[in-house]
């Protein structure tokens, strides 16, 4: 029986603590995290990473 894909989450803050407590609790629950600190790299980031 094939594995479930984890799902993907994106979380975009400028403050890196932020960024690295939600990753972290996220990670935690399960989520493959991706992680930005800014629109323009979240964008990079989206479009690299489609589902």
């Amino acid at each position: 029986m094939d594995k479930p894909k984890r799902r993907k989450i994106l979380v975009v803050d400028d403050e890196p603590t932020l960024v690295k407590l939600i990753s972290q609790i996220l990670t935690h629950r399960g989520y493959e995290v991706l992680t930005a600190g800014d629109g323009q790299e979240a964008l990079r980031l989206l479009f690299a990473n489609k589902p």
